[in-house]
């Protein structure tokens, strides 16, 4: 049973000491959990957005329907406390601006927290039980291979295309686009075009192999100084280890969490994130 929002309202009224962290889901609500434990918060309640019912929202997933809330509540009375978390995505690079109540992650989105140093170093070495030599050969293949699914999600966004990632990759897993040879790793990402534009419909609006390959190469020359944890989808990132480590998906989320946990200190001195984390303490 969600929410209403008039209910989240009468909340906020009937208890004037309680605040609300919205978030998008349960990934982040395990986030928060690491970052700020329940004990250390100061009447602060985290909810992900699937448990408020927001209307007449039919695009942008559970992000959009934090905007479309965030949005309506902006007006109420009670509007300090209420903050929203949301995954930056393309916003930073495409120049979206948000309300002031909304704050997006540091990196492209949460999962990016564990690209930062001290969180990669403590996941490989420390979590997978590698030397600290693998953790930049590591960080070196996942850029290899992600850095490019990554502008080529940012092409499409940007362009409209509609290449159905989640689908495609729910079939047999992002993996499926890495291979390994004798130590060398690399990106099948013909294939991995070829299988998104198969699924674009209708036809007539799919991109070729060469107009994508064009948009991808554009970005990758415009945004060479940006950062890979403001390109790389955590998703892929997560797919990626697994694959890479060949450790379960689950059990890799599980290391992700204790290595944004371990290394709290390096996570929180991030701007937006520690932002949250002052106002989820109340300090």
């Amino acid at each position: 049973m969600r929410w209403l929002l008039k209910e989240i309202q009468e909340y906020l009224k009937q208890d004037p000491g309680v605040r609300l962290l919205i978030v998008e889901g349960q990934f982040d609500v395990e986030l928060w959990g690491r970052v700020v434990p329940a004990r250390d918060r100061v009447n602060v309640n985290v909810f992900p957005i699937s448990s408020i019912e927001v209307p007449e929202v039919v695009a942008g997933g559970e992000k959009g329907r934090i905007l479309a809330m965030a949005q309506t509540t902006v007006g109420w009375i009670e509007s300090d406390r209420v903050l929203y978390f949301v995954d930056a995505d393309f916003d930073r690079i495409t120049g979206v601006i948000h309300p002031a109540c909304v704050v997006i992650s540091d990196g492209r989105d949460a999962e990016s927290y564990v690209l930062i140093d001290e969180t990669f170093a403590c996941f490989c070495e420390t979590g997978v039980g590698k030397p600290p030599s693998q953790t930049t050969a590591t960080r070196g293949v996942a850029r290899s291979l992600l850095r490019p699914m990554g502008l080529l999600r940012l092409a499409d966004h940007v362009l409209g295309w509609r290449l159905p990632f989640q689908d495609t990759f729910a079939d047999r897993g992002v993996h499926r686009f890495f291979r390994e040879r004798r130590g060398l790793y690399s990106l099948q990402l013909d294939n991995l075009i070829d299988a998104l534009t198969a699924r674009v419909e209708p036809p007539p609006a799919t991109p070729t192999r060469g107009q994508v390959a064009t948009e991808m190469q554009a970005r990758s020359t415009a945004l060479a100084a940006v950062d890979d944890w403001q390109i790389i989808h955590g998703k892929d990132l997560l797919g990626f280890l697994s694959w890479y480590f060949k450790i379960p998906e689950r059990a890799t989320l599980g290391m992700v969490m204790l290595s944004i946990a371990a290394c709290k200190a390096a996570v929180v001195a991030l701007p937006n994130i520690g932002l949250v984390e002052r106002w989820v303490r109340g300090t």
